[in-house]
């Protein structure tokens, strides 16, 4: 049998520590804007803006990212969630 210094963790610790969060392009994104454009995309976020509208207008000023990463954002299940 192995001798372990520690306790060993069940799986779902495991899981739970390998979890570090999906970082988020989104908030990346908007931080490289002037506080007004900014605002103007917090509000199109929380409002029922198309994620695909919102990802064409970040794309025509030269700011990549995906639609997905607009819909994690929207979703919650990006690392801002875990900074709330």
């Amino acid at each position: 049998l192995p001798i372990y210094l520690e306790e060993p963790m069940g799986l779902l610790d495991e899981i739970k520590a390998e979890d570090r969060g999906v970082s988020c392009r989104f908030r990346a994104v908007r931080d490289l804007l002037g506080a007004d454009d900014a605002a103007d995309l917090n509000r199109a976020i929380n409002s029922p803006v198309s994620t695909a509208a919102i990802q064409r207008a970040l794309k025509a000023r030269g700011l990549a990212v995906s639609e997905s990463g607009i819909r994690r954002h929207r979703r919650g299940e990006c690392s801002c969630a875990a900074k709330s």
